[in-house]
């Protein structure tokens, strides 16, 4: 007997019931003919997947191990169905994306304006986390898709770059003159990164990958040993409060800070010699087939960090 779906369903239902009856009933087959399937299915095999006992049905090592395998391909071949239906038609259902507090200062606003826009019957959610994280929530299947600045390999994810950001230094209101208020960067006051010795900073712990970026910077400039961190501050609208009160300065990505920016409660530079990148990735997982509403928000990040670029709300390059 060739083994197809409907057995497969049929396996899945016996060993999720632990009853032949009750699985009977809910797959609406008679009894008689439901054990019949299971005995033709390990004579196909040639192993048990079932045991009888007084309680009920429990399976072997082998249906164990076969039910995990059942369970995978039916979800696939549902998969499978809904994707070509969905791809005739707009984009629906949920769509989950994990992202960085910073990214999210930069991307959420836009993002949701513009999915709500095309595609009204979307359930989208935006999840908050470290990015260091971000690859944990996707191979758990807590989020469809990640926002991260870290390239893991080997991870089972697939990367792609949206682009290289260029942080800025933070400091108090008219700490750069006139241009530091300005939403035009290019017009931005640079300061030489050895320059930063000087200043009072506030930064990210050191488990922090922004932190670890800027000290690198730091080692290339020969001003790591001389860098004055007052405090290590793990939340950005915190070290932005603190550069507002006069307190010291930070070094963030432009688009976090912008509108604090526009408002004159801080004010930015761009740092020099060198300039402080950091690379931004889209990810998802590599193996698995990702939904018509997944793509969709994919393509749209894409468009939308590209747009930011465009209008210079945020400073880098866009990937390719």
């Amino acid at each position: 007997m060739p083994i197809d779906l409907r057995n497969l369903r049929y396996f899945v239902a016996v060993a999720t019931c632990g009853s032949i009856s009750k699985a009977a009933g809910e797959v609406h087959v008679a009894q008689p003919a439901l054990s019949l399937h299971m005995k033709r299915m390990e004579e196909e095999l040639g192993v048990r997947l079932l045991e009888r006992t007084a309680k009920g049905i429990v399976l072997t090592a082998a249906g164990q191990r076969f039910l995990a395998h059942s369970q995978d391909l039916l979800a696939r071949a549902q998969f499978a169905c809904d994707d070509v239906r969905d791809a005739a038609s707009e984009p629906t259902g949920p769509v989950s994306i994990g992202m960085s507090q910073s990214t999210g200062m930069a991307l959420t606003v836009r993002l949701v304006q513009e999915a709500l826009r095309r595609w009204p019957r979307l359930d989208l959610q935006i999840i908050e986390s470290s990015t260091g994280h971000v690859p944990g929530h996707l191979r758990d299947r807590d989020v469809d898709l990640g926002i991260t600045f870290l390239r893991e390999r080997n991870s089972g994810l697939r990367y792609r770059k949206l682009i290289d950001e260029e942080l800025v230094l933070l400091g108090p209101p008219g700490a750069f003159g006139a241009n530091g208020s300005r939403d035009d960067h290019r017009r931005m006051r640079e300061v030489d990164f050895r320059d930063i010795a000087a200043l009072p900073l506030f930064l990210p712990s050191h488990r922090h990958s922004l932190r670890q970026l800027i000290e690198r910077h730091a080692s290339q400039a020969q001003a790591q040993a001389r860098m004055r961190v007052l405090a290590d501050v793990d939340a950005v609208p915190q070290l932005i409060s603190l550069c507002a009160e006069g307190l010291g300065y930070t070094i963030l990505s432009y688009p976090a800070v912008r509108a604090d920016v526009l408002q004159r409660r801080v004010c930015a530079a761009r740092l020099v010699n060198p300039q402080v990148e950091r690379q931004v990735f889209l990810c998802r997982l590599e193996n698995a087939p990702a939904s018509n509403a997944a793509l969709a928000m994919e393509s749209l990040i894409v468009e939308t960090v590209e747009s930011l670029v465009r209008e210079g709300k945020w400073i880098g390059r866009p990937g390719n």
